[in-house]
């Protein structure tokens, strides 16, 4: 009886240093350096241009702290938020107007769908004036999170022109108990997402541990080990606009 019991904990401790240890292959965490992060919502996102990505940047890039810019939908309504450290939003609210919120994203959901995207070669469409990628069509109750994850990179070959580059992952998270909604979602995302060069990325984690990721707003170091540097590229504070410029109506 006792080699049984011995058996079973051994059994159970090896399963637990396992999760680990696929989860560290997973992460990137943004929460290094003894940095203090906070959700705030951007009550004026017009203010969010170019000029400001590169401030963004180059604060980001002092700590090497990954930041998100998150759109969420709710119905026909949506809002912007940023997940930051503390001393770059301080110096961000004059600008943008924040106001601190809690995580919304920590709620308890029951249905819902997600996703994440790759932007390989992004189509020089994204940048034309009048974009804008339109996702489904939301009823009252539904909500949707788009995600976009960036981390700031030290300029390099890859990184020509001294453009303000990030390495990103968009996350996606539908809330939703219509099964032909996430079909839907899925359809626009692989056809339309791909034309502009939006790839949805092969999943080998289950949804609840997708949100978990969307929570922790890391990025997916398994697909760099796997596929290199160029699973998550480096896109431009210009493509970052275009990609937060997404609706779900009009």
């Amino acid at each position: 009886m006792l080699i049984w019991i011995i058996l079973f904990f051994a059994v159970l401790i090896a399963s637990f240093i396992l999760a680990l240890k696929s989860m560290g292959d997973y992460q990137d965490q943004p929460l290094g350096l003894g940095l203090k992060y906070s959700l705030f919502l951007i009550k004026n996102p017009t203010a969010l241009n170019t000029s400001l990505l590169e401030e963004i940047y180059h604060e980001s890039l002092k700590n090497n702290a990954i930041i998100t810019l998150e759109k969420l939908f709710n119905g026909d309504k949506n809002a912007l938020v940023i997940f930051a450290p503390k001393r770059l939003t301080d110096k961000l609210n004059t600008t943008l107007d924040l106001l601190e919120l809690e995580d919304y994203s920590l709620k308890e959901v029951s249905n819902f769908h997600a996703l994440e995207i790759g932007s390989k070669n992004l189509s020089p469409k994204i940048l034309e004036q009048d974009f804008h990628f339109k996702l489904s069509e939301l009823q009252e109750g539904e909500q949707l999170w788009w995600q976009i994850v960036l981390k700031p990179k030290v300029i390099n070959r890859q990184c020509k022109n001294k453009e303000v580059y990030f390495q990103t992952v968009i996350r996606v998270i539908l809330l939703t108990a219509d099964k032909a909604k996430e079909q839907e979602l899925d359809e626009i995302l692989s056809t339309k997402g791909k034309d502009l060069g939006l790839i949805v990325l092969p999943q080998a984690y289950s949804g609840i541990e997708l949100l978990k990721f969307y929570q922790q707003r890391i990025l997916p170091l398994n697909y760099i080990k796997e596929l290199g540097e160029e699973a998550l590229p480096f896109i431009t504070d210009k493509q970052i606009i275009a990609l937060l410029n997404v609706r779900t109506h009009g």
